[in-house]
């Protein structure tokens, strides 16, 4: 009887670790050796920060979707890399603030020996969101276990005293301080108008001390050559409507001059429904990526009202109702060479429209029945321009042009189905390539590889996402 119950013990022990295997792998953790310390501390401060580690490091779900409010927020995170199995864990047990040090007390946790765990690959990781308030004297944070040995360090760049300069703004101290990329300089932004109680963005003045984010030195040693041309491009277009005014169209750059000394010279293009017009810049690019510029000087200007085009000093000098079915203006943009103005005008029909400056006679690229020129962005040597066909429904597409009116057959079109809509287009002022937007008609596909901005050089006819490793920069 006795050896019966065990035999029948036995089999169900045997049944039951069958089922569970079927369920899912288990691993006995008798025996497991403890992998060599791999804790990561991070120090987060902003909210482009954050988003870059969520895109390179794995981390749970919970942690993932964490959304702090950087202008009053930091963000202390430690991960413990990759794990073959269930059963670890990692938790911020203390955070004391000692002086100039952070010091974040952390509990590893192992399977128990002899416990069965889920073969599965999991990514311990814990996170503590602390008041800026408190870490304003901090330089460094130090993660220990509870042993109090020591796992990581991290240096921290403390907040520190600015004083406003006449001809100040926000967006240009945050460059001086060595924020290139738009999400770091509006979180910059964001964080001093919270942290010295301003009004809003504006509300500086000369002499007054601002308690600011300190500045980023990493990358001082940095030699122009290695710059990433697809952030200058950015960090341009950025500075450049900030400065200039937000209906900049494109630029046109001495791109050898500024890799080779820091220092160029850029015309800049306005393009919009009522003016257009070209100036002249000085720029100005530390070893960081942050640009500055002055000097900016008219080249030339042109406004329309109604039917008009008018010149700088408000002489009529053409009106587009000469031409048949065209009624009224709706959108400019004068050539980086001053010689062409391209025109979208409404009327019973839409059309597209050059206008030569020198001459002062029009030439008709185009007519269209159901949609409207809404944008024009030319090519910074002015041989080609691009527009954007506004259509029913939402839908976008883009046309492309030579400087005399005819068309150019890239195929922009065929890499997405009738679904996306192509817009925003714009010349790069650095590289003689095509940047345009990619959306979804209606809903939002974020998570579609197709959507986002994309470039398309013309000497390839190729398409590349941009910022790729393969982009033509």
């Amino acid at each position: 009887m006795v050896f019966r119950m065990k035999v029948i013990c036995r089999v169900v022990g045997i049944t039951m670790l069958l089922t569970l295997g079927f369920m899912t792998s288990v691993a006995q953790a008798d025996g497991y050796v403890k992998q060599a310390n791999s804790v990561t501390g991070y120090y987060i401060t902003s909210k482009s920060q954050w988003e870059k580690v969520k895109l390179e490091v794995k981390l749970p779900p919970d942690i993932q979707s964490l959304a702090p409010n950087f202008a009053q927020e930091a963000l202390i995170l430690a991960t413990w890399g990759e794990k073959p199995t269930a059963g670890y864990s990692l938790d911020i047990i203390d955070l004391k603030v000692e002086g100039s040090e952070a010091v974040v007390t952390l509990a590893l946790q192992y399977p128990e020996k002899g416990s069965f765990t889920a073969q599965v690959l999991t990514y311990p990781a814990a996170a503590r969101q602390v008041d800026v308030k408190e870490m304003t004297q901090v330089e460094k944070v130090v993660f220990k276990d509870l042993q109090g040995q020591v796992l990581d360090e991290v240096k921290v760049t403390p907040p520190e005293t600015y004083t406003v300069k006449l001809g100040d703004t926000l967006w240009k101290i945050a460059r001086n301080l060595g924020r290139t990329q738009p999400g770091e300089i509006m979180d910059f932004v964001h964080q001093v108008i919270v942290w010295n109680g301003l009004a809003s963005a504006n509300d500086l003045v000369p002499g007054e001390k601002l308690l600011v984010p300190g500045a980023l030195t990493g990358a001082a040693s940095r030699p122009f050559k290695n710059l990433d041309w697809w952030a200058l491009e950015q960090n341009l277009i950025t500075t450049i409507k900030e400065e200039v005014g937000k209906a900049t169209g494109g630029f046109v750059l001495n791109g050898e001059s500024l890799q080779a000394s820091g220092r160029g010279s850029l015309v800049v293009q306005e393009a919009s429904p009522r003016s257009t017009g070209l100036w002249r810049a000085q720029v100005k690019l530390d070893a960081q990526g942050a640009v500055s510029l002055d000097e900016t000087t008219p080249i030339a200007l042109y406004t329309a009202t109604g039917p008009w085009i008018k010149d700088t000093v408000g002489n009529t000098l053409a009106d587009v109702r000469d031409v048949e079915g065209a009624s009224v203006v709706n959108f400019l943009s004068l050539a980086p060479d001053g010689k062409s103005l391209a025109i979208g005008v409404r009327g019973y029909q839409n059309l597209l429209l050059l206008w030569d400056t020198k001459e002062g006679t029009f030439s008709e690229v185009k007519r269209y029945s159901d949609e409207l020129v809404s944008r024009i962005a030319w090519s910074p040597d002015s041989r080609f321009f691009t527009v954007e066909l506004a259509g029913a429904w939402g839908r976008y597409r883009l046309e492309n042009f030579t400087s005399q009116g005819e068309p150019v057959d890239w195929p922009l079109e065929e890499h997405w189905s009738a679904g996306y809509n192509l817009h925003n287009p714009r010349w790069l002022g650095t590289r003689p390539v095509l940047s345009f937007s990619v959306k979804t008609v209606g809903l939002e596909a974020t998570t579609s590889d197709l959507v986002g901005d994309w470039l398309f050089d013309p000497a390839e006819e190729r398409l590349y996402p941009a910022g790729s490793e393969a982009a033509p920069l």
